[in-house]
């Protein structure tokens, strides 16, 4: 899915609400719900929740730690700070060690905690969102992780595709039981930053907005690397092995100009030295040397080359798969112009 952040807006978003007497947390929380709330692939009218958790002054003057969660009745894609009560966050962990609860008394026992009691009633999924120990925590029902999950064997595909950084959860009915279950899930397992739902969706979870959300739409099938590895797009190869292929780039800046890319879904670098095992990064490195080698652009054999790879807005990237440029037969130049 394409990735919608912008510094820019970010920025407007913050600015907007400080003026309208809302925090920088509320701001960013309100901008990323409603990035993820316009993906149709992410969330149906009404579907999907988030959270952040914050701090908020209530009438008698005191400071309250609080879980900013999205109430009843709003839609994502439009929700304003009014959307997102403010419930008191320590009353809610204070049941991290309760066992059971009905809905009718979470419900209550969430009403009652409300800062302001005219909001809507917060989220069924409340609970949930208290007891993941991250600023801002989204959930949504993601058409592909729905499809991987909603079929026979979805546990098996779900822990081949996601790997190591995610949890698969049992299906469980969201209230409470679901809350402990999660809470149970992420005990065993603290270094993930995602969890899936079977028959349920996705959740994601950061100490910072951009990062939860980015989490969310991490991966755009379609791009054109995507497309190139499933054969959807002719290439002029130049290596391939089990976890790298290389080829020719269509608009050459420099008399060599090749692509190297891992065969793995990772966004960029970052993503890749996180997330990849061992043995993908190694054949990564090892795949760039060996293409170098191929052109006759090594220092082996030749006179040496540039590797390029941009991450991310301020990094100039363009396409949502890492991919490492190599530049040679030629003097290539100065790398970065210097500011003035």
């Amino acid at each position: 899915m394409k990735n919608n952040w912008s510094n820019t807006k970010a920025i407007k978003y913050i600015k907007h609400y400080e003026k309208l007497g809302h925090s920088k947390d509320m701001a960013l929380r309100v901008y990323t719900t409603r990035l993820l709330g316009r993906n149709p692939e992410l969330v149906l009218h009404g579907g999907g929740n988030t959270s952040v958790k914050t701090t908020v002054r209530d009438v008698d003057g005191k400071n309250y730690k609080v879980l900013c969660v999205k109430g009843s009745g709003w839609d994502m894609a439009e929700i304003e700070p009014a959307g997102l009560p403010a419930v008191k966050l320590e009353p809610l962990l204070a049941f991290k060690n309760k066992k059971y609860l009905s809905d009718e008394d979470m419900v209550a026992y969430q009403k009652k905690n409300l800062i302001d009691i005219k909001s809507p009633n917060p989220s069924v999924e409340t609970f949930l969102h208290a007891f993941l120990p991250f600023k801002f925590v989204d959930h949504t029902h993601s058409d592909a992780i729905m499809n991987v999950t909603n079929r026979p064997n979805g546990v098996k595909f779900c822990k081949k595709i996601f790997g190591k950084k995610v949890s698969i959860v049992p299906y469980v009915m969201p209230g409470f039981g679901l809350a402990k279950k999660i809470q149970e899930v992420y005990s065993k397992n603290p270094n993930i930053n995602c969890l899936i739902l079977l028959n349920h969706g996705i959740f994601t979870f950061a100490d910072d907005a951009k990062t939860s959300y980015n989490l969310m739409i991490k991966y755009d099938n379609n791009n054109i690397f995507a497309k190139i590895l499933r054969s959807e797009i002719p290439c002029e190869k130049i290596y391939e092995d089990e976890f790298v292929l290389s080829f020719y780039d269509v608009k050459p800046q420099k008399k060599i100009h090749a692509l190297v890319i891992p065969k793995g879904k990772y966004v960029n670098l970052d993503h890749f030295t996180n997330d990849a095992s061992d043995e993908e990064i190694v054949a990564l490195i090892k795949g760039i040397n060996t293409v170098a080698k191929k052109l006759g652009i090594s220092i082996d054999v030749g006179g040496g080359y540039r590797t390029l790879s941009n991450i991310g807005s301020d990094g100039g990237q363009e396409v949502p798969h890492l991919h490492f440029h190599l530049f040679g037969g030629e003097k290539v130049g100065k790398m970065i112009e210097k500011n003035d």
